[in-house]
């Protein structure tokens, strides 16, 4: 994907994730804490230590982590969610910290964090090239055999998502605007994106990582359309020294 057009897409998930209505949404969440899927994917956590959320939003899950006595540090790309965040963690008195990131460069030394956990995140990073570096950039500031939590989507077969997508005119508007999209990026409205991924894709795309080692995926629920993914950050890793910026 042209730099241009990535970097109008990051722009425009930013947006999305500063937009009032998102914001007041997520807050409402908070109390709800993880889901019974996430639990169970929180199960491959270590007992304790420093655990990185990305793509934080208002807190849900770094609250929920932080009463379990956990060391967690949020971090989100919209200044409204960490600001919501640090005003309910105030609230709440609770010790999760929260930061705001540019494009996902994380301001973090390497090797500093025992897990990660990135709820829906990986898949609003445009092209295949910006999620491994997304991915490298993570692997970069967790210690080597560290956990990487991810939760994603997944459509059954990327035929029945173009028939859908082929029938959707603000879709079609969306992406018109662009030259270098790839296969199952898709718009809601004139700004929301996500990349969606077929089960079979989603391996594919985790098994080319440099920077870590698929270690299991499952479905959220039977025929669900999220996956819970347990990747593990590899001794040696392909990650950029410093950080990236996508």
């Amino acid at each position: 994907m042209e730099w241009n057009e990535r970097r109008t897409l990051l722009d425009q998930a930013r947006a999305w994730w500063e937009d009032p209505e998102q914001v007041s949404h997520y807050r409402k969440e908070v109390d709800s804490g993880p889901t019974p899927a996430e639990q169970l994917l929180f199960r491959a956590l270590p007992a304790s230590g420093r655990v990185l959320d990305v793509g934080c939003g208002a807190g849900r899950i770094a609250f929920h982590l932080a009463d379990k006595g956990y060391d967690v540090t949020g971090v989100d790309i919209s200044e409204a969610m960490v600001a919501t965040a640090r005003d309910l963690a105030g609230q709440r008195h609770s010790t999760a910290t929260f930061r705001q990131v540019e494009q996902l460069a994380l301001p973090f030394p390497d090797s500093g964090f025992d897990a990660a956990v990135a709820g829906k995140v990986h898949c609003y990073v445009p092209s295949r090239s910006g999620r491994q570096e997304f991915l490298d950039e993570v692997g970069r500031v967790l210690r080597p055999r560290a956990p990487l939590l991810l939760v994603s989507y997944v459509v059954p077969s990327e035929q029945e998502a173009d028939d859908v997508l082929a029938s959707d005119a603000l879709h079609r508007r969306a992406a018109a605007r662009f030259r270098s999209l790839e296969p199952l990026d898709t718009f809601c409205g004139d700004r929301g994106y996500v990349h969606w991924f077929t089960p079979e894709s989603l391996r594919e795309e985790f098994a080319d990582s440099p920077a870590f080692e698929l270690e299991s995926v499952r479905e959220d629920e039977p025929g669900g359309f999220l996956r819970l993914v347990v990747l593990r950050r590899r001794n040696t890793t392909g990650a950029v020294p410093g950080g990236t910026k996508l």
